[in-house]
């Protein structure tokens, strides 16, 4: 039995004023401010490895060869290429795009499109449960898992006890997905130094932080540097269709009619197809998308409503998006989940 080296795209270093020598922090950009992580259970070691072996185990869900990585993989930032994802039921797909998974250590929540869920643990058992997605039993996936050779031992190291609960999975789930951190793309290698961009990209940044009153894109308004979103809910003008109103069906308030959480832009050309319901297959396609007549809505922000741009400015903006991909989400060490079963080599 093998296991995948663990993805650690920024280095953990131990928290020398934490109780146990065990803790850990996560290393970060200076201009990144620390994330706030978990009090109850720390950062370790042990449980980080039980829940990277959890998210690559199809244990979790009813049907073999469908897992957590199934629909966010490594070589695509931990997002699927998609337009919308199939799990157990392949006949029977989500409404909405997976959304990738990294830089979450610094979300507060709510999480999901919709901002549904509060928490990111509590969203770690969401996918398991679902009947499209894994159409796993709660109730029975302790005694699966118990049955598998080591995970007794991995609980164990990581809890105490070697006691398996839906809590101590979603924890553990919860920690590896703390681990991935996306600070290295070129725009990052520039701002500290390094090679700078293309006069080409140097003239899609300045359209990209450039408000529109003074003649930008103004995309930073909702994509804000270093984490490229506010972590907020948005009507970007896309049509809406009947059976999804997004924040709206959370929160019951017209004025949240359209809205959805805004997604990084890091690694996202990696992260195709593209919106809350991977409509658009290319880069150029969203671009498009901003720079044309956007759906009318109430909520639909003035600046984007009056937003146009031409083909050169379109395409600058493409070519800085394009620096905003970290290597270790686009080039990973771990091969692809769909194709190499991580526990029979």
């Amino acid at each position: 039995m093998k296991f995948f080296p663990l993805f650690l795209p920024l280095a953990l270093a131990a928290d020398q004023s934490a109780p146990s020598a065990g803790n850990l922090l996560l290393d970060h950009p200076p201009e990144v401010p620390a994330p706030e992580l978990p009090r109850d259970y720390p950062l370790s070691a042990a449980r980080i490895a039980l829940g990277q072996r959890l998210f690559f185990d199809d244990a979790l869900a009813s049907k073999k060869e469908v897992s957590c990585a199934f629909c966010h993989l490594p070589q695509e930032a931990f997002s699927d290429p998609s337009l919308q994802p199939w799990g157990v039921q392949p006949a029977h797909t989500t409404r909405r795009h997976s959304m990738p998974l990294f830089n979450l250590a610094w979300k507060k929540g709510p999480f999901r499109w919709d901002g549904e869920e509060p928490t990111l643990r509590g969203q770690m058992l969401r996918p398991i449960v679902d009947p499209i997605e894994m159409g796993e039993n709660l109730a029975t996936l302790p005694a699966k898992l118990a049955a598998r050779e080591g995970y007794l031992a991995q609980f164990q190291a990581a809890f105490g006890d070697q006691e398996i609960t839906p809590e101590r999975l979603a924890i553990a789930l919860e920690q590896y997905v703390l681990t991935l951190t996306s600070f290295d793309s070129r725009y990052d290698q520039a701002q500290r130094g390094g090679d700078e961009l293309t006069a080409l990209e140097k003239r899609g940044e300045s359209l990209f932080f450039t408000s529109p009153t003074e003649g930008g894109a103004g995309c930073a308004r909702c994509h804000p540097a270093p984490f490229f979103t506010d972590h907020g809910f948005h009507n970007n003008g896309l049509p809406l269709r009947k059976s999804d109103h997004g924040r709206e069906e959370v929160t019951g308030e017209a004025r949240d009619r359209g809205k959805f959480a805004t997604p990084s832009l890091r690694n996202i050309a990696v992260t195709a197809s593209y919106m809350h319901d991977g409509r658009f297959a290319t880069l150029a396609e969203v671009v498009a998308h901003y720079a044309t007549a956007k759906e009318e809505s109430p909520s639909l922000p003035k600046d984007l409503r009056e937003l146009r741009l031409d083909q050169e400015e379109q395409a600058v903006l493409v070519a800085f998006l394009e620096t905003l991909s970290d290597p270790q989400f686009a080039e990973p060490s771990e091969p692809d989940p769909r194709e190499v079963d991580p526990f029979d080599y």
